[in-house]
């Protein structure tokens, strides 16, 4: 006598000896079976797979229906944004539009011009209906020669432009001087909080002066005479102390 089982596609098979002891084996389940479960099994995999891609959809149509916050311009409210060495730091000056007001002016600072750190907050409310106002802020800082960059955030979501300044060590150079090679003017910068007279001479290659200037703040921006191309020397000299510097600019 001869009796068969299905089980998961395959087939157990239980058969009784002459001898009394019941003998059973395996047999490999057909191919008609196997396709069968592996067409089952895709099926299965198949709704999984699109129960994800629709619940995707899903969220992300209703993150494009949301109504999107309105960006504020860069700078909107801002009259003058500046930024001043003094002494051993930086002074930012920022002044703010009449009839503009927010809550609150956070001070920002960075290194590389990307990851930006809060150094300042001017609390309350900022600003005026009626009229400009300005505020002020000193970040000290090593005269290390390092370019620093500084932005501001009005009421934590209007920002400003990025500016740079880059700290000197006056005492040791006397002024910056720029660009160099020059062609038709050359800027200069000093260190003057006291906004003392100062000489500014272009001298020759042999020290023969040439030209002069005179300038009360801290910076000027020089139109060169009609030279021809060569070496010359820019001399400054604080009228006040007496304190002088010279570097050398490369006409062409």
């Amino acid at each position: 006598m001869q009796k068969s089982v299905q089980e998961l596609g395959c087939s157990s098979s239980i058969l009784r000896s002459p001898i009394g002891l019941n003998l059973v084996y395996d047999r490999a389940p057909s191919s008609s079976q196997n396709l069968k479960n592996y067409g089952h099994f895709l099926r299965q995999k198949a709704v999984i797979y699109f129960v994800r891609f629709l619940s995707l959809l899903i969220l992300w149509l209703f993150s494009s229906l949301s109504p999107a916050k309105a960006q504020e311009p860069v700078g909107t409210g801002i009259a003058r944004f500046g930024l001043l060495q003094l002494g051993e730091g930086v002074r930012i000056d920022v002044t703010l539009q009449a009839g503009f007001t927010c809550n609150g002016i956070q001070l920002l600072r960075s290194a590389d011009s990307l990851q930006f750190e809060t150094i300042g907050l001017i609390g309350g409310v900022c600003g005026s209906e009626a009229e400009e106002v300005s505020y002020d802020f000193y970040d000290p800082l090593p005269l290390d020669g390092r370019k620093y960059f500084y932005s501001l955030l009005l009421g934590g979501r209007i920002p400003s432009e990025v500016l740079s300044i880059r700290l000197l060590d006056f005492n040791k150079i006397g002024f910056v001087m720029g660009p160099n090679p020059a062609r038709e003017q050359v800027a200069l910068r000093w260190q003057n909080e006291a906004e003392q007279l100062h000489y500014i001479t272009l001298l020759s290659a042999h020290g023969q002066p040439l030209f002069n200037w005179e300038q009360h703040g801290s910076e000027s921006e020089l139109r060169l005479p009609a030279l021809p191309a060569g070496i010359y020397f820019i001399h400054l000299r604080n009228s006040s102390t007496g304190a002088q510097w010279q570097q050398r600019l490369l006409i062409q």
